[in-house]
């Protein structure tokens, strides 16, 4: 039936295949929910490529991380990463399609056995008694020690030894100094949890260490005025997905707003009426309320009238391709930023790129207009004004307002 989509070389395989209904139906199913005939012709092709093994009295499996699926992937793309998380993404909807589409979101590779052991207790244990809201980064981290003491052969977490640890961490060396401390944090608090628990001893805790950091050390790197206008200004905004990207970018330019709370920035939270909007941070759990002003105004309702894709998603920002859901928890919104760098025929600088350039840029401009420390903090959500006090580093405007000239120093 859906022969057409797929390349030659896959056709013989599909029409001899005894899963041929089963595939069709699976790919009608997604046709029928608005994905293109491109991408469904890429998911049989990998479809007809696993089925394969299986005769047509076998049962298929029903997990995506299982190791039959794991298997397969290694066996044909195992030095093609971006080709494998494709196949694997097929994979979902063919194991997984029977359940809502719209519920199927990005589905991790399976972890270690010691580490589904002992890290879901802890996580569960950090928002109960510690109050973590998310633990996203602690989950990555954990999941990138487990992974590394999987690939060393340990099947106890009782038998890690300290200079296992050390030689973890060294091996985050080549990352950034932020990133491994971060690293040495994330496991300070687990082994902390272990010890609580009995399962390691107490002195492991004070031999992890992480490298000293030093406060202001790097200002932020920020864009100055007239880039952000220009790349505002580039945004092609006759189209749906052009309308989303310039509502994004101006929240991100005007408040500063991280992309966390861009991506989760709900319908009910703009007070139309009041022209405010009153929202509860992702990062911090905290209430910030800010004006709804004018250019922004403009532009989520233009977003909302005549770009956003019908759905009965509260969130504001949706997928403009099937399924159209929010965002996952993942997505920072990086592709809007990139986008925005390529219509306004800018290069992206080197480092980072994404929504968080336009967030120090607001705070430094609020710094160099002369706003308080206080209010700058609070319109960032800032948990200390210590934190904002980083952004007057880069206030060049200000810095030479009270440079001295050379006579001036030799006078």
């Amino acid at each position: 039936m859906h022969e057409s989509l797929l390349p030659e070389r896959a056709r013989p395989a599909y029409r001899l295949s005894p899963w041929k209904k089963h595939l069709d139906d699976k790919a009608g199913t997604l046709l029928a929910s608005g994905y293109s005939p491109k991408t469904v012709g890429a998911y049989v092709d990998a479809w007809v490529a696993f089925v394969a093994d299986y005769d047509g009295d076998a049962v298929l499996p029903t997990d995506v991380r299982g190791p039959e699926v794991s298997v397969f992937l290694d066996a044909r793309w195992s030095a093609h990463p971006d080709m494998r998380r494709h196949v694997r993404s097929g994979l979902r909807h063919l194991l997984d399609g029977d359940s809502d589409l719209r519920a199927l979101g990005w589905a991790r590779e399976a972890d270690s056995p010691l580490y589904e052991e002992h890290v879901p207790g802890y996580l569960a244990f950090a928002r109960q008694h510690r109050g973590r809201r998310s633990s996203r980064a602690v989950e990555w981290g954990l999941r990138t020690f487990f992974a590394w003491l999987a690939g060393r052969g340990v099947e106890d977490i009782a038998e890690i030894s300290a200079v296992e640890l050390r030689s973890y961490l060294s091996s985050r060396s080549e990352l950034k100094r932020s990133t491994v401390a971060e690293h040495a944090s994330v496991l300070r608090g687990f082994f902390r949890y272990l010890v609580m628990s009995g399962v390691v001893r107490p002195g492991l805790v004070a031999l992890i260490e992480s490298p000293r950091l030093y406060r202001m050390s790097t200002p932020p790197p920020i864009l100055d005025s007239e880039t952000v206008e220009q790349i505002l200004g580039a945004v092609d905004r006759t189209t749906a997905l052009g309308k989303r990207d310039y509502a994004v970018l101006l929240l991100a330019a005007r408040y500063g707003l991280r992309p966390c709370d861009i991506r989760t920035l709900r319908l009910d939270d703009i007070r139309w009426r009041e022209q405010r909007m009153v929202l509860l941070q992702s990062k911090t759990q905290q209430g910030l309320e800010l004006p709804l002003v004018e250019d922004v105004d403009r532009a989520l309702v233009d977003y909302l009238r005549h770009g956003r894709p019908a759905c009965d998603a509260r969130e504001v920002f949706v997928r403009h391709v099937p399924p159209v859901v929010p965002f996952s928890k993942s997505h920072n919104l990086w592709d809007v930023m990139l986008r925005a760098f390529k219509g306004a025929g800018i290069e992206p600088p080197d480092g980072p790129r994404g929504l968080y350039l336009l967030r120090h840029s607001a705070a430094t401009r609020m710094v160099g207009e002369g706003v308080p420390f206080d209010t700058i903090s609070d319109v960032l959500g800032h948990a200390s004004v210590d934190t904002t006090r980083i952004y007057a580093q880069v206030d060049m405007a200000g810095l030479r307002s009270v440079a001295l000239s050379a006579e001036e120093v030799w006078a």
